[in-house]
C-alpha cells in the first residue's frame, strides 16, 4: 500500500514459517532509553547509545513493551519507553510467535532510524 513504511511488507522466518512483520503483536514498535525525547524526534544511530556493546550504526527496537522497559531499566532508575515508527526496513535479530502463532513478536531488531510517536505510560 502506498505511503506505508517499507517494513510492513517485510517477511521474516519464524520457526520455519515465513511471516509478515505487518502482523507484529499489538501493531506497535518500542525503544527503551533514559533520554527525554518528544513526538516527532528521530532516533539516529550513534546518538547516546544505551550500552557500550550497542551498535553505533543502527537503532535497537522491539515490538514487545516489556522488553523495551527491561533494557531501559538497565541504564536508569527512570526508564522511558517510547512508541516509535521505523523509518527503514527492520533487521530482525530475535523473533518468536505470539497469540498461538498468529502474530510475530520481535524481541530485538535494528533499524537505520526511527521516529518518536509518543512516550508510553506503564
Amino acid at each position: 500500500m502506498p505511503g506505508q513504511p517499507e517494513w510492513r511488507h517485510q517477511l521474516v522466518e519464524v520457526r520455519g514459517e515465513m511471516k509478515s512483520l505487518e502482523t507484529i503483536m499489538g501493531g506497535r514498535w518500542y525503544h527503551g532509553t533514559n533520554v527525554d525525547l518528544r513526538p516527532g524526534d528521530f532516533l539516529l544511530p550513534g546518538c547516546a547509545a544505551n550500552f557500550a556493546q550497542s551498535s553505533t550504526d543502527t537503532v535497537s527496537i522491539t515490538s514487545d513493551y516489556d522488553t523495551a522497559l527491561y533494557w531501559a531499566g538497565q541504564v536508569s532508575d527512570r526508564p522511558l519507553v517510547y512508541e516509535i515508527e521505523p523509518c527503514t526496513s527492520v533487521d530482525v535479530w530475535r523473533v518468536t510467535l505470539g497469540n498461538y502463532g498468529q502474530c510475530v513478536v520481535v524481541l530485538e531488531g535494528r533499524v537505520g532510524s526511527a521516529r518518536i510517536i509518543r512516550l508510553t505510560r506503564a
